[in-house]
Parts: structure tokens; sequence; C-alpha cells
């Protein structure tokens, strides 16, 4: 196959791994069903830049260009 392969210890870390990666103006998360973790990094990111994550989520599709989680 030849193609790299990346693993987390736990979905936390790899979803911080993930913000950091993509570096998101916005993230819309679920208030009902989001993972907490997500969550609480989305805090983390918000106080070092500013990510805005609005509860509940009010973005339209043409707005988004950040991260999206349904749960």
């Amino acid at each position: 196959m030849g193609g790299y392969c990346l693993t987390y210890g736990s979905g936390l870390n790899a979803i911080h791994a993930l913000f950091v990666h993509v570096n998101p103006n916005r993230v819309c998360i679920s208030s009902e069903a989001g993972y907490h973790g997500t969550k609480g990094v989305a805090s983390i990111i918000n106080r070092l830049n500013g990510l805005v994550s609005p509860t509940p989520c009010r973005f339209s599709a043409s707005e988004m260009d950040g991260i999206v989680e349904q749960g």
C-alpha cells in the first residue's frame, strides 16, 4: 500500500491534533450530541486564537469554513 498511518491514544488527542492542523476560524459542535472532549478542546483553542464556537450553532452552510461535528 505504501501509505502513511497515524494513531492516537485517545479521541481527545486526535481531536486536538485535528484542531491544531486545520486551525479553523469557527467550529460548530452540537450542544446535544457533541463529544465533551471536542467542546473542551474548542474552548482551549478559543482562548488561544479566538475560535468562534456558538451554542447553538447558527452558521449557514456558506459561512462554514471550519469544522462541523453533529455527533
